[in-house]
């Protein structure tokens, strides 16, 4: 049951940050701006690539596909957590670096400090997920 719910949440997840890394990607290029071109970004990047590595291995564990795989899935959710964690504060200082309008500074800061209470919360029972042995 566990496992179940555990699976259902990072689907949801995973379907966020997509729809995520689409609105920034049609952002970019309605606006014609480069992609990947500061630390944030290639964070990001990279916490999102590892994060899907994360994802496909954790459901071929799951299925039952692949020997090994939930033990890969484990090792990767840390550098993944950690990868976007490092790419939401580096998000929060560009916003003070750049001194962009008051009220996307607000709202960058609310989602960034929920975020980083969120993962405060809640990161360290990444190792009491099912299929951790003692």
């Amino acid at each position: 049951e566990a496992e179940k719910r555990h699976a259902i949440a990072q689907t949801f997840a995973l379907i966020c940050a997509s729809t995520g890394l689409m609105a920034i990607y049609l952002s970019k290029e309605s606006g014609n701006k480069p992609h990947l071109t500061t630390w944030h970004s290639w964070l990001g990047a990279l916490g999102a690539f590892v994060y899907l590595l994360a994802a496909l291995a954790g459901y071929a564990g799951y299925m039952g596909w692949v020997k090994g795989a939930r033990r890969w899935h484990r090792k990767l959710n840390k550098p993944a957590a950690g990868a976007a964690f490092v790419a939401l504060v580096s998000s929060l200082w560009s916003s003070f670096a750049e001194g962009k309008g008051a009220v996307g500074n607000r709202f960058g800061i609310l989602m960034g400090i929920s975020s980083i209470i969120f993962v405060a919360a809640f990161g360290p029972k990444i190792d009491n997920l099912p299929g951790k042995s003692a």
